[in-house]
């Protein structure tokens, strides 16, 4: 990572290791913009029903995941040739991605996979994958 992390990949650093941490990284990325792999209809501002081609990176155990990157030095370590890219707010993608796998920060040692019924909770009404998880398991 570069020297100078954003607050959103010190967060994730954080919420890899301490549970405590969580609820702020999730806040954080919804408020977040991040850097796709992919292209977008020349000069077109993203919004959620762009034309946008983005890429999607096959996981070691094959399945397809859509990677995503807190930052452009982030998606440069990732990748090894140049690579296109569009940068869009979080809760755009995920509302655009509806139903695939996404990975934050692939390829590189802190990471987050995003499956689909996560991002739903995500970017629901309550917006808080965490008590909306407390409860499934609490119940009886």
């Amino acid at each position: 990572m570069s020297e100078t992390k954003n607050e959103l990949e010190d967060l994730l650093e954080k919420a890899a290791t301490e549970p405590a941490h969580r609820p702020a990284f999730f806040r954080t990325l919804l408020e977040s913009t991040v850097w796709v792999p992919g292209t977008a209809a020349q000069g077109e501002a993203v919004v959620e029903d762009s034309a946008l081609d983005l890429q999607h990176w096959e996981k070691e155990d094959g399945t397809s995941v859509i990677p995503f990157f807190t930052s452009l030095e982030a998606l440069q370590q990732a990748v090894e040739d140049e690579q296109a890219f569009v940068v869009m707010p979080v809760r755009t993608l995920f509302e655009m991605t509806l139903g695939e796998t996404l990975f934050l920060n692939a390829k590189l040692p802190t990471g987050k996979e995003f499956m689909p019924r996560e991002i739903s909770l995500l970017i629901g009404e309550e917006g808080n994958p965490l008590s909306s998880q407390e409860i499934l398991e609490g119940g009886e």
